[in-house]
């Protein structure tokens, strides 16, 4: 569905394209987001920044990409086959994690790094690898070691 583009941020333009696609209305929306017409009113005259609840809401009540609704990068909706398919995330939840330690430290900034991606819009295995995290991940991880917040051979002494 096309609509006239009107003078406002490109942001605002396409959270009213998402909204003429879906046929929405931000009294309709409401009613499924939980945030108040006036609010999203309040973005589109305002021409004011989205917030992260409106964002979060979108993309979970009808599977619109935040990344493609902030930067206009990638597709309006994500899949659909991925929205019925959870993401198996390339760095693994461990329950045995050990603050002091150099490699769970790693680990943890990597699956921040990953969540984080996940939740713009990306997608384990085909926008980002496990080595794109871990590389990511690794001047945090190696600025903890210098704060002397970990040790760095507390996993290999522990072996021995």
């Amino acid at each position: 569905m096309t609509r006239k583009q009107s003078k406002k941020s490109p942001e605002i333009e396409r959270l009213l394209d998402v909204m003429a696609t879906l046929k929405e209305t931000p009294s309709s929306m409401e009613e499924k987001t939980g945030i108040s017409a006036r609010t999203i009113n309040n973005y589109i005259w305002g021409d004011n920044p989205l917030g992260g609840q409106l964002l979060r809401s979108l993309n979970e009540q009808y599977g619109v990409s935040i990344d493609w609704l902030l930067t206009g990068r990638g597709t309006m909706f994500m899949q659909a086959d991925k929205q019925q398919n959870p993401p198996r995330f390339l760095v693994r939840f461990q329950e045995d994690f050990q603050a002091d330690t150099f490699q769970d430290q790693l680990w943890l900034m990597a699956r921040c790094i990953e969540e984080s991606m996940y939740q713009g819009g990306g997608w384990p295995g085909e926008d980002y690898s496990l080595v794109d995290l871990y590389s990511l991940a690794m001047p945090y991880a190696l600025e903890k070691l210098r704060e002397g917040g970990v040790n760095l051979l507390a996993n290999a002494s522990a072996g021995q």
